[in-house]
């Protein structure tokens, strides 16, 4: 068993390879266990978030052809409908640049809804064809209550 002393500028102390070994071990153990809750955390946020939504997909289809046309009233009859959705509280669209052509549902902002019910979620989705973005469908939907 070899002796350190640490005469320099130190108290004079005197470290064994053991103790040094076990505090070798104890940081791999502590890091290590870092690690792992880590990498659970983060496999378990990528199955919480949908890759894709179906009823994006199904919306973006109904809205495509009165988003390319401009038809204003064919985009707010969709949005009603996903409005009159049980769980839909707001539809809106928007233009590729981002200005708000349509919108129906209730007018309270999204940061307000939000906060007062943290797990509504705010979907949104590009409205494309041709692979050329026509615009963006916005909606937010309450949690699913069911049980």
């Amino acid at each position: 068993m070899h002796i350190f002393n640490l005469k320099k500028g130190f108290a004079l102390r005197r470290i064994t390879f053991s103790t040094a070994h076990r505090l070798i071990l104890l940081t791999l153990l502590i890091t290590g266990l870092f690690i792992a809750v880590m990498v659970a955390v983060t496999s378990q946020m990528d199955q919480s978030l949908p890759a894709e939504d179906p009823l994006g997909r199904h919306y973006e289809r109904l809205i495509r052809p009165a988003v390319a046309a401009l038809n204003q009233a064919e985009i707010n009859r969709v949005l009603a409908s996903m409005a009159e959705d049980d769980n839909i509280l707001r539809a809106a669209v928007f233009s590729a640049s981002g200005e708000r052509i349509a919108q129906q549902g209730v007018t309270t902002l999204l940061p307000q809804l939000i906060r007062e019910e943290p797990l509504r979620t705010s979907f949104f989705v590009p409205v494309k064809e041709d692979d050329q973005v026509l615009g963006y469908l916005h909606w937010v939907r309450e949690p699913n209550k069911a049980k």
